[in-house]
């Protein structure tokens, strides 16, 4: 699931997200993070913040950790698009 946005919007990085775990049942939404780092099986190779999004395709990463400790990550792509007046 690919998100969109014009440039300067505000962006909800958890549309469309639902969180469903064995245990806790569901998850709030307000549990999940949001990275943008380039991640690697080490960990974080370079961190970023929102304001390095660029125009054009991005990736973000979105973790949760349940009530056990059991950690989640998933990759999404965001598709920033410029703001014409």
């Amino acid at each position: 699931d690919i998100l969109t946005q014009y440039a300067g919007d505000p962006i909800d990085y958890t549309q469309g997200v639902e969180v469903i775990d064995d245990h806790d049942q569901t998850i709030p939404i307000e549990n999940i993070k949001v990275s943008f780092g380039e991640k690697t099986e080490k960990g974080v190779a370079k961190e970023k913040t929102e304001n390095d999004l660029i125009i054009g395709d991005n990736t973000i990463y979105l973790s949760v950790v349940d009530s056990w400790g059991r950690n989640t990550l998933i990759k999404r792509k965001i598709t920033v698009y410029p703001y014409y007046n």
